[in-house]
């Protein structure tokens, strides 16, 4: 109470300054006298370190609803803003009971004042009795008048501060009805976020639908592929171990034949060194027949060479004219006639560089057969002639690659043609007869394949494929 500045000593003092020795005062002075002290305890109030937190505290718990609003789940956002919305009306209707109370208050002070207002007016008409005017000179009891004067002071006091909480109620209600205002707006706003959310949401749902959908008929198609992948495996397994199977038989086969060989040559040599005059007779026999098979090598030697310097005397004055104009064509490009030319030189005489000339030709034009059916030709009059058979080789490389790719890829028909094509020309080559048996066998037609494969007594996987077709065409026992 001592803080109040409707109470103490001072307030009595300076009021007494206003009444004059006859009891009379000026209403309007004391008035002002008291707006002031209403201005100090407004300031009071304000300076008033509980009140204030009490505000900053309201502050701080209205900016951590607006992160709570900001950090919750969508579904929860509604029932936080009812939530919100509900405090606040409780905070609303708080403070209206207060400004009710007040009010109360307010009109009993006012009775007081009104009170006291008749007593000042009985005291300037001169109307109090005998007993007031000496209760109130001074004459009266002191103890009354200071309760009088306390009673005035708490009035006052009374007065003061019900208009400070009636104005605080009411900036509060203001506060709160702009906060309730903003949070419907907010929840608006929330409830239209809240509805695109579910819209987005439903968006997903029906793509989540869509995604498994498509996970169910990939794991479907990866469940047969596996199940391909193992029966292929199951069947790749079971030829390979066919294979070996194969392979054990002939290995076994082989060991059997060559232990045969070994005994059946012991017993040879134990027949043929049995006495030393057969041994030197058996020499001498070996090397009569060497020196017969050398005679005969060098009477073919000689025969070849003779041969081919007759080939190379053959060239006369048409012969070389000829071939001229068979270059001439060739640089102007004009192949067919160099070709035609190329023919009517071979037709008259075998001429080893007419014959080399027709299959560069043939090969500049694409067709691979006839160029090596020239080179062939070529190195039938010239066996030593080294462009041709160059040439020749580059041809067999080119077609036993070609036979083996269209083999790998089971284009079975253009791999024999390609076999046909390389024996018509090199009649003897074994490696187009070895892969032919091997493209008869991928198609199972292993008799064709056995005719191949006999032709090459010499070479060891046709021998091994010929034992595998045994094995395979044996009759079941």
């Amino acid at each position: 109470m001592a803080d109040n500045p409707f109470t103490g000593l001072e307030l009595r003092a300076e009021l007494l300054d206003y009444v004059k020795p006859d009891g009379s005062y000026n209403l309007a002075e004391i008035e002002l006298v008291l707006k002031q002290r209403i201005k100090d305890l407004t300031k009071q109030y304000h300076a008033d370190k509980v009140e204030k937190g009490k505000h900053e505290e309201i502050q701080r718990a209205i900016a951590t609803a607006k992160d709570a609003l900001r950090d919750l789940p969508k579904p929860e956002l509604e029932a936080y803003i009812a939530k919100l919305l509900e405090g606040d009306t409780g905070l609303v209707e708080t403070a209206m009971g207060e400004l009710a109370k007040s009010q109360e208050e307010r009109n009993l002070l006012q009775k007081d004042l009104n009170e006291a207002n008749k007593f000042l007016a009985r005291a300037i008409d001169e109307t109090l009795t005998p007993e007031e005017k000496r209760r109130y000179a001074g004459g009266a009891n002191p103890e009354e008048i200071k309760k009088l004067q306390q009673q005035l002071r708490e009035a006052l006091h009374s007065k003061s501060d019900l208009t400070g909480r009636i104005k605080k109620a009411e900036e509060e209600k203001k506060k709160y009805e702009s906060r309730v205002s903003v949070a419907e707006t907010e929840a608006r706003k929330y409830q239209r976020e809240v509805e695109t959310m579910r819209s987005s949401l439903d968006q997903l749902e029906a793509a989540k639908g869509e995604l498994e959908q498509k996970a169910i008929s990939y794991k479907i198609a990866y469940e047969v592929a596996i199940k391909d992948v193992q029966a292929a495996a199951t069947e790749l397994i079971e030829k390979q171990e066919e294979k070996i199977r194969t392979l054990e038989d002939t290995v076994m086969r082989a060991v059997t034949a060559a232990n045969k060989l070994v005994e059946k040559k012991e017993r040879a040599l134990q027949q043929e060194y049995k006495t030393k005059d057969e041994i030197l007779k058996r020499e001498y026999e070996e090397k009569t027949t060497t020196l017969k098979k050398e005679a005969e090598v060098q009477e073919a030697r000689r025969e070849r060479v003779y041969k081919e310097r007759l080939a190379a005397v053959k060239f006369d004055l048409t012969s070389q004219r000829i071939l001229e104009r068979i270059k001439e064509y060739r640089k102007t490009r004009n192949l067919e006639r160099a070709l035609q030319y190329c023919n009517l030189l071979l037709e008259a005489n075998e001429n080893v560089h007419a014959a080399y000339y027709a299959g560069t030709i043939a090969r500049e034009q694409g067709n691979k057969e006839l160029a090596g059916m020239y080179f062939s030709k070529a190195l039938k009059i010239v066996p030593t002639h080294k462009d041709s058979q160059s040439r020749l080789d580059e041809i067999r490389k080119e077609y036993c690659a070609e036979i083996i790719a269209a083999r790998d890829n089971k284009q079975h028909g253009k791999a024999l043609g390609l076999c046909e094509s390389l024996l018509r020309i090199d009649p003897n080559n074994n490696d187009a007869r070895y892969f032919a048996g091997t493209v008869y066998m991928a198609q199972k037609e292993y008799e064709r394949a056995r005719v191949m494969f006999e032709q090459l007594p010499k070479h060891s996987s046709a021998q091994a494929q010929l034992a595998k077709i045994r094995t395979i065409t044996a009759p079941k026992k």
